[in-house]
């Protein structure tokens, strides 16, 4: 098969990193796979696919639609003569869509990574372009059971169109002991302190300020505690002025974002996942595969991750005297923080290997291409 994978721009985030290893993984079953970019990274680490034709299609996003853009992606596509296409969240949807909208050929695949009613909310016009938009895309295929739930229930069709295919992570498991200490000596760490990681962009809908209110209210409590804040985006600047503010300056640490993150998640003690909305988080997994459980708000798909008092701890709200509770007792219990780690590792190794997860979408892609609509 000849597949091209869509993504917003070839940045190491998460739909577009979970592209990247799904196309790598159909290269070596024998397919050809282009990793078109909508909009150029201009960053320094842009991310690529080993074995197949890397490109972007645009420097620049611009607001509403970009006309240039979509005439080079109908471009891409009658060079190409993809069997499949794949568009993977966000603006790719749009583009896909109205690229291919009068064009039975090829087979659209549209990954949904989120709860798509939450971005789109009341807009009545927007969702009825996205109504339209969906009657050219062959089937959609969600993180998740409540990803996709919300999917059907918004677009209004039928339900032999969703598909749930989870996440595949290729995540080696690394030594904890190990990765503990490499933090310890490289961010000045007690050995005694309690590692909290918080990873991902840093966007208000994250919701790192409750994090470091935390953090002041487990300070005031006298514990010995240490947030680790991995990535970058909008909100660092401000964040790092809060921090200065609530005087946690020595108990919080920013890093920038890092390509292979499992020596931090396996260094830390528990994951903090404190947004306000998400489809299936991909770091509670990857934190899983390190014996690194979750403390986490129940919203979006991530009770789908974080299985209560098992993998982890749900939270019903984003209450700091409950979260400081948790954590208190996790501090104190580490018998039970142990228990959590191993269920949660056992858990992402059954249900989220990547080589089984990329062999349902190439049973997918098979049996659309041998559909007769």
């Amino acid at each position: 098969m000849k597949i091209i994978q869509l993504v917003t721009s070839r940045k190491f985030r998460g739909a577009e990193i979970s592209a990247k290893l799904l196309s790598e993984r159909l290269i070596s079953y024998g397919h050809e796979v282009w990793f078109v970019g909508l909009y150029l990274n201009e960053n320094m680490d842009v991310l690529s696919v080993n074995g197949g034709v890397n490109l972007d299609l645009s420097k620049r996003k611009k607001g509403g639609i970009d006309f240039n853009l979509l005439f080079e992606f109908k471009q891409i596509v009658n060079k190409v003569r993809p069997d499949i296409i794949q568009a993977n969240g966000s603006d790719t949807f749009k583009y896909a869509s109205l690229g291919l909208f009068g064009n039975n050929k090829p087979k659209l695949v549209y990954r949904n990574i989120s709860i798509m009613s939450h971005w789109i909310r009341a807009r009545v016009l927007v969702k009825s372009f996205y109504m339209i938009l969906a009657k050219r895309v062959d089937c959609f295929v969600s993180v998740g059971q409540l990803a996709s739930d919300d999917l059907q229930v918004l677009l209004q069709l039928p339900p032999d169109k969703f598909f749930v295919v989870k996440r595949g992570i290729v995540a080696e498991s690394v030594d904890k002991i190990k990765s503990r200490a490499d933090l310890v000596e490289k961010y000045s760490i007690q050995s005694n302190d309690f590692i909290l990681i918080q990873l991902g962009s840093l966007s208000k809908e994250k919701r790192i300020d409750f994090s470091l209110e935390l953090v002041r209210k487990l300070k005031e409590g006298n514990k010995a505690i240490k947030l680790l804040v991995v990535g970058d985006g909008p909100e660092r600047k401000r964040l790092k002025k809060k921090v200065e503010n609530l005087k946690i300056d020595q108990e919080v640490i920013f890093t920038k974002s890092i390509n292979n993150p499992q020596n931090y998640l396996a260094g830390a003690d528990l994951l903090l996942m404190t947004s306000e909305i998400e489809g299936v988080p991909g770091v509670v997994i990857e934190a899983g595969f390190q014996k690194t459980p979750s403390l986490g708000v129940n919203v979006g798909g991530v009770r789908e991750v974080i299985i209560q008092e098992k993998t982890g701890v749900l939270m019903d709200s984003h209450s700091i005297s409950s979260f400081e509770e948790s954590i208190s007792d996790l501090m104190i219990n580490k018998e039970k923080l142990l228990e959590l780690g191993e269920n949660a590792q056992s858990f992402a190794k059954q249900n989220h290997d990547i080589d089984t997860n990329s062999r349902k979408f190439e049973t997918l892609y098979f049996k659309l291409l041998n559909s007769t609509d």
